[in-house]
Formats: C-alpha cells, sequence, structure tokens
C-alpha cells in the first residue's frame, strides 16, 4: 500500500522550471484522489517527505558534481551513480513511499528498479498533433500498469486527430499557394530534425558527451544520396543549428538549406519527403501521417507499437485533463480507498462573462504572460519584417546623428530643446529616468537596465561615450561644464558615480563601480570584493586612458596623468596624480583649459563659480513625493535649528542633491562596511540623527533601527524614509538609556557615529553594554567625535573593546566634512 508520495527531479540536473511546474500541477489531485499530501522536490520551498538530515549539497557532492562544470557533472552521472549517493538517497527513502519523476533519469529509475520501489515516470507524450495534450507515463509496478491502461489513449483516437489536423493543414496550405504565397516544394526531400545540444535523449551510456550528427555520419551519407537536404532547427537552438548545418554539409558533401515549415506542413503535406534525426519525438509522429521517418539513436519516449506485448520500458499515454483529475490518481494508486468527491474539473465552453470582465482584473494578463505563442505568433504575421524596419531606421537615424529612444513603459527621459542629442538610451525596467539639462551636447549611448536608477547631466555639459547602469537605485550625475571626450561609464550594482562641476576628462577613459565577477572568501564563502561608489570633486582633469575603480575617490581641483590607475582615496586637493595605482607626484599645482604662459589669481579661480546644479527647476530624479518630502523636511529643519552642521542638515546625500554638513555616500565608502552586510541583517544606529545612513543602506539589509534623543531629527527623518519609499527603516525618539530598558533583541550590526561623548557612560561601561546589543560575531563601527578637541583619547579609550572580547577589524581617519578629523574602529563581537 502507497502511504508516501515524493517528488523526485533529476537532483543533478540544473533545470527544474519544467519538472516542478509538473508536479505542481499534480499536488493538489492527488491530495484530493488519494488523500496524501504529496512532498515536493527537496529543491524547492515547499516541504519534502524525505527523512529529515537529507541535502541536495551533500547528495550532489557524493555524486561527483561540480559546481564550475554543471552541463559536464550532469552528462558524467546520468546513467549511473557513485555508490556513496546511492546509499544516502536510499537511506533517506521513507518506506511505502511512491517516486513520481518528470523525465526520469537512468541512474534513478534503475535504483528504484533494483530496490523494487514503485515509481511513476512522467513525460510529455511526443505525439503532440492532438487537441489535447497528452502525458506519458511509465511504471515497472505490474498493477499500476494495469491501473494505467483504462485510461491510455487509443489508436483509433490517434488516427482520426492526425487525420483531422492533416486536412486542415493541407487546405490552408492550398489557399497560400493558389494566391501564389509560400509555395510548398519538398518532393524528393530529406529533411533532418534539429534538437537541443544537451537534450536527454541525446545521452548514450556509450558516449561521453552528447550525441550529434557526425556521430551516424555513414548512415546520414547513405539517406542523403539523390535526395535534397534539408535542416530544421528545433526551435530553442538557433545557433546550435548552424553548427549542425555545416556538419551535415561535411558529412553529405552537399549543400544543407533551412526547412522553414512547420513540423505539421511536413508531417500533413502529399510531398515525397522523408525525415531524419538522432531521436526527435516529430520522428515518432510521421508515421501517424504516413511520413517515413529514420530514427539514428532511439525513440526520446518509447511508446507501445499495436498488437505487441506492453513492455516495462513503453511509456503508456493519457490525456492531460484526466492526468488533472483526482479521479484519476484515485483510480490509479488508492483505488481502495473511497473515491474522492469530485472526480474531475467541469469543462467549461466559452465564457461571456469572464471575456467582458477580464479588462478590469488580470486574470487575462496571466494567461497571456504564461505563453510564448504570442511571440511566434507575432513574428510569423509579419514581426520580423516589422523589427527589421524598425532596426533600419534606427540605423538611419544614428547615422544622420539623431537621438533613438528605446525605453519600457515606466521610465522617463527628458531633455530641454537647447540640448543637442544624438545617439542612443535603451531603458530595461520601471522607475528610471535621464534628466539632460539646458545647452548640453550628447553624442552617447545609455544603456540602463533595472530599477529606479537616475542619469543626470547638468547644463552645458560635453560628453561623447558609452554609459551603462545596472542593478537598481543608482545615480550617475555628470556636473555643470564637465567635458568628456570618449569615456565609458559602467555604474552597475545600483552604485554611484558622482561628477563634479568643470571636470575635463580626455579619452579612452573607463569608470567602473564594480569588478565583474567575485572574489570570495573560500572559509567564509563572503564575497571580498563588494561594489562602491566612485566620487570626484570639482575641476578635476583625467587624462587619456585613464581607468577609475571601485571606491576611487578624488577631491576638487585636481590632475590625473594618462593611463593611470585610480583605485583607492585621494584626500588632498591642488596636486598631481599619476602611476598604477596612481600617487601623488607633484603638489601645489592647478589647471586651466587655456594654452597660455601665465595667469591671474581670478582666472585660476573661474571654476569655483560655475553655477551649482538648479535642482528646483530642473526636472527631478524622483517622483513628486520626494520633493515635496524634501521640502517639509528643509523647513521642519529651519524651524528647529540644530548645534550641529553649522547651519546646514548635519547629513547629507549626495545621490539625492540633499546637502548636507557630512555627505552619507562618502563616510559608508570610507567605513567599507559591504563585506559586513547581509541581506538578512539587522542594523541599529545609536544617535541616527536623519538616518539617512540606514536610509542609504535600506537596500543591502532587512531591517534598520535608529534612534535619536532628539524629537525633531526622528520627525524629518521620517518624512525623507517616505518621500524615498522606504520601509524597511524605523527611527525612534529615545535614549540609549531607554533602549536598553527595552531589552531589545540583539543586532547584526551597531552603529555608533560620534555619540560615546555624549552618552555619559565611561567607555568600558560602554563596551559592555554595547555587547548585549550584538549577536555573537555581530560588527561594531564606532567613531570618535572631534580628535583635536572633545575626543583625543579616542584610539587609547576603545583598547577597553578588546578587553571585552571584541576583535579589531579594521580603523581609519576621515575628514569627510573637510573640517572636523575623526578616526573610525570596526569590531567583530566575540563569543
Amino acid at each position: 500500500m502507497i502511504s508516501n508520495i515524493q517528488f523526485l527531479p533529476d537532483l543533478l540536473r540544473n533545470t527544474r522550471a519544467f519538472a516542478e511546474g509538473f508536479y505542481d500541477l499534480v499536488r493538489e489531485p492527488i491530495l484530493q484522489g488519494c488523500g496524501i499530501q504529496a512532498g515536493a522536490s527537496p529543491e524547492s520551498r515547499f516541504a519534502h517527505w524525505l527523512k529529515p538530515g537529507f541535502s541536495v549539497e551533500t547528495f550532489r557532492e557524493l555524486s561527483g558534481w561540480d559546481e564550475s562544470d554543471i552541463e559536464n557533472s550532469w552528462l558524467r552521472h546520468y546513467f549511473a551513480l557513485p555508490t556513496s549517493a546511492a546509499d544516502y538517497l536510499l537511506a533517506h527513502l521513507p518506506a511505502d513511499t511512491l517516486i513520481l519523476s518528470f523525465e526520469m533519469p537512468p541512474w534513478l529509475s534503475d535504483l528504484l528498479d533494483r530496490q523494487q520501489i514503485p515509481y511513476l515516470d512522467i513525460r510529455v507524450s511526443p505525439l503532440r498533433f492532438g487537441r489535447d495534450l497528452y502525458i506519458a507515463l511509465r511504471t515497472h509496478q505490474g498493477n499500476l500498469r494495469q491501473r494505467l491502461q483504462a485510461y491510455v489513449v487509443s489508436a483509433e483516437e490517434l488516427r482520426l486527430e492526425a487525420a483531422a489536423l492533416a486536412a486542415s493543414v493541407r487546405m490552408h496550405q492550398q489557399r497560400l499557394e493558389e494566391s501564389g504565397r509560400y509555395p510548398l516544394d519538398l518532393d524528393n526531400t530529406l529533411v533532418y530534425i534539429g534538437q537541443a545540444p544537451y537534450d536527454a535523449s541525446l545521452l548514450s551510456d556509450k558516449h561521453s558527451t552528447a550525441l550529434r550528427c557526425t556521430d551516424f555520419a555513414d548512415q546520414l551519407r547513405e539517406l542523403a544520396q539523390g535526395r535534397r537536404l534539408l535542416h530544421k532547427a528545433h526551435p530553442f537552438a538557433a545557433d546550435f543549428a548552424k553548427e549542425e548545418q555545416r556538419a551535415l554539409a561535411e558529412i553529405t558533401g552537399q549543400a544543407v538549406g533551412t526547412c522553414y515549415q512547420n513540423a505539421y506542413q511536413l508531417l500533413s503535406c502529399a510531398h515525397d519527403v522523408e525525415l531524419v534525426g538522432i531521436s526527435s519525438g516529430m520522428l515518432q509522429e510521421a508515421s501517424w501521417f504516413g511520413k517515413q521517418a529514420h530514427t539514428l539513436f532511439r525513440p526520446v519516449v518509447p511508446l507501445p507499437l499495436a498488437d505487441t506485448p506492453l513492455s516495462t520500458q513503453d511509456f503508456l499515454q493519457v490525456h492531460f485533463e484526466e492526468w488533472l483529475s483526482p479521479g484519476f490518481w484515485h483510480a490509479v494508486l488508492t483505488p481502495e480507498k473511497p473515491a474522492p468527491r469530485l472526480l474531475k474539473l467541469p469543462t467549461v465552453q466559452h465564457h461571456h462573462a469572464r471575456q467582458s470582465l477580464d479588462q478590469w482584473w488580470d486574470y487575462a494578463k496571466v494567461m497571456t504572460w504564461e505563453k510564448s505563442l504570442p511571440i511566434e505568433s507575432f513574428e510569423r504575421t509579419g514581426g520580423i519584417l516589422l523589427r527589421q524596419r524598425i532596426e533600419a531606421l534606427e540605423q538611419g537615424l544614428l547615422q544622420n546623428r539623431s537621438m533613438v529612444v528605446d525605453c519600457d513603459e515606466g521610465n522617463e527621459v527628458y531633455w530641454p530643446s537647447s540640448a543637442r542629442m544624438r545617439g542612443k538610451i535603451t531603458i530595461r525596467g520601471r522607475g528610471n529616468r535621464v534628466i539632460i539639462d539646458e545647452q548640453v551636447d550628447f553624442d552617447a549611448t545609455i544603456d540602463i537596465t533595472g530599477d529606479h536608477n537616475g542619469i543626470v547631466v547638468d547644463r552645458d555639459v560635453r560628453i561623447a561615450g558609452k554609459i551603462y547602469a545596472s542593478g537598481s537605485g543608482g545615480m550617475l550625475r555628470l556636473g555643470a561644464g564637465s567635458t568628456f571626450t570618449r569615456v565609458i561609464i559602467k555604474c552597475h550594482e545600483g552604485r554611484n558615480i558622482l561628477i563634479g562641476r568643470d571636470c575635463m576628462f580626455s579619452n579612452e577613459i573607463e569608470l567602473r563601480t564594480t569588478d565583474g565577477h567575485a572574489i570570495v572568501d573560500p572559509e567564509t564563502g563572503m564575497r571580498l570584493n563588494p561594489a562602491q561608489d566612485i566620487v570626484i570633486g570639482d575641476h578635476v582633469w583625467v587624462g587619456k586612458g585613464v581607468t577609475i575603480l571601485k571606491g576611487g575617490q578624488i577631491p576638487g581641483n585636481t590632475i590625473v596623468g594618462a593611463d593611470s590607475l585610480v583605485n583607492g582615496i585621494y584626500t588632498q586637493s591642488q596636486t598631481l596624480l599619476a602611476g598604477k595605482p596612481a600617487r601623488i607626484i607633484k603638489e601645489h599645482v592647478t589647471w586651466q583649459r587655456e594654452l597660455k604662459n601665465s595667469f591671474s589669481q581670478a582666472e585660476l579661480e573661474a571654476w569655483k563659480r560655475t553655477p551649482a546644479p538648479a535642482e528646483a527647476t530642473s526636472p527631478t530624479l524622483v517622483n513628486d513625493d520626494w520633493e515635496r518630502a524634501k521640502q517639509l523636511a528643509l523647513e521642519k529643519f529651519a524651524q528647529q535649528p540644530q548645534a550641529f552642521g553649522r547651519g546646514q542638515l548635519y547629513q547629507g546625500h549626495e545621490a539625492w542633491a540633499l546637502a548636507g554638513q557630512r555627505p552619507t555616500l562618502s563616510r559608508l565608502q570610507a567605513y567599507g562596511l559591504d563585506p559586513y552586510l547581509l541581506p538578512e541583517h539587522k542594523v541599529l544606529d545609536i544617535g541616527c540623527n536623519l538616518g539617512l545612513m540606514g536610509m542609504a543602506l535600506s537596500p543591502r539589509i532587512a531591517r534598520y533601527h535608529g534612534i535619536d534623543s532628539n524629537p525633531a531629527l526622528i520627525e524629518i527623518a521620517r518624512i525623507l524614509a517616505a518621500g524615498r519609499g522606504i520601509k524597511n527603516c524605523e527611527f525612534q525618539h529615545c535614549s540609549f538609556n531607554d533602549l536598553m530598558q527595552t531589552s531589545p533583541e540583539p543586532y547584526d550590526m551597531v552603529l555608533s557615529f560620534a555619540v560615546h561623548v555624549w552618552i555619559g557612560l565611561p567607555m568600558a561601561q560602554y563596551a559592555a553594554q554595547l555587547k548585549t546589543l550584538l549577536k555573537p560575531g555581530g560588527t561594531l563601527i564606532i567613531e570618535s567625535n572631534n580628535l583635536a578637541s572633545n575626543d583625543q583619547s579616542f584610539f587609547s579609550d576603545i583598547q577597553v573593546f578588546l578587553d571585552h572580547g571584541y576583535i579589531l577589524q579594521k580603523q581609519g581617519m576621515l575628514k569627510d566634512d573637510g573640517i572636523i578629523e575623526r578616526g573610525f574602529c570596526i569590531f567583530r563581537c566575540g563569543q
């Protein structure tokens, strides 16, 4: 008796959509028909019924599966498993379990055969010409095969389906030919039926790689003699089809054309055409249409021949609608149990209400979304020709120095009439904005992939080159009056590149916020090279061939020599940087665009008078909610000026055009927090001020909790977060002592920025209390106040953290506001 049902796909194959999709389809019919909750694939998010402790990763490791070489790992173990992997799987299979598998691999069926464990191998039937899709099922259990027989699709039905389809196809073909369009000429033709290169049906236990047409050269040469040879590509393997055509031409010594007719045009026509292939299911369909087919290897899904005994290797075909019914599963698996209340879903005919009302709900949308057929229909009704014409028009516009915009819905591109625009802007995603200001000379391409990215080109900028942005929430800003001869700018992983006013970039320059690939600590599995922002000040001259990598910061009024590599933070202005990596080779220098022997002081400082971006008059980068929130926050701040910030907001955000004394992105860059952050982390910020640190971190963490004893700052923080649509940041008006009274759950990271001098606790006591707020292994970042005045002993005082079991990870200095020098330390909390 079957008491458990477990879905078990090919755990060594790196494709899951079809397998898990088919399991999903029958989970509820099985439950209603058999009263058994079937266990999901152990790779899925749903519960499986393998014994506790089973790990797909362990199974793959025992199988010799190599994640860096997935395809070859699958090929190596498709037919046989190492004994250790087989024993591990068997040890976790509960007793009295039926295994359901989609396209069951031989290693699994052989293992279940040897152990006499019942199973059903589920596949889509190769006979796909019927109005219903047939499901093919195979089992080695005699009683299950006997019960399935009652549902098998009859040969008479298959012949009727093939005859009806063939008649319809021939009629339509005749009408096309009568109109002089798409004539069919296939007499004396051999059509090779292509397949996807790594289809399981191409695998053989006698070959170490998937079969190719070159493995059957002699048979193909003989079959092709005296016939025209065409190649019909697999719909998912257009690139591989070219390789197959070249191989067929070499084998047969004749030209190989492309077959443009669909499968049932070939099978239904009265022409003298034969088919050949390795194992395509289309070869099995041919006999039902009276066509000769040559299968070079073996059928993909063996079907029983008429009047022959049923083999355990044969598949039985049932209607898809039957397969989805509780009654089917009850009759096949548990006929001894009471029948289900509902044997099958009722048949629904044309439904006027559904078609009339779908425009208000999304049922029709999802029915369209889940099908790829509209794409094929579009292309076959002239879509390919339309696409070619659009591309030709684009090329013509580009050649005539015009601007082409290709954007998904939900994005915005703006430029004024005074801007001179040439090139192309492509946007894939939503909520992205490209804003070009007055008098810009733009001769470049922009390619954005992701959501809520922004590109702002301020007035009087001249740029030629390529701009790429990917990820979500990143920003590129090119300051007013800056010029770029020929640059490549890559603003990836949602990071920012901010370039100041009156900068001069030569050609062959590249800026990138990411390395493109991950460097990983093999012990922890942590990525060691996260993406970082690039910040370049005003009036910076960058020479030919310079590369500026993630984390690069160049202060204003600086020169970077040709072919240099900038990969760090530079703080000293009026310098000449050069080298790989760049270093200061000359101090007390500035630069001018004009070539002459002497300059007045007014000329040397003219760049300082380049107008700042006119935020109020330019279209905003984000939506109106942010503009209203920013305005309201500034009004609140003006009503209650604060002691910190010297008349400005204490915190600012460079990418959101929110001016403040301390720039948030530059601070994060200096601390280098990315290696310590994970998506599931919770972060506490003690003395959060406006909470901009948390808002900047919000895309990379699960939750941020900022506290501050100043209610006005907390109110402003909430306004700003709402304006940015940030949901995972919580701001609380309370003191540090109030927080400790609540005994909060420990955090993964605690931020203590320049607040310990105001809390009123000895440093040792503060260190002890912070430890209670941190999870073991959590991260603490503590920053000094002014090292020159009220926090001179910071670096000696923080030694008490070591006494309390903290482990120092990093320490450094920063002067992000250009006035106050501060120190910081990053600790890991010990056990």
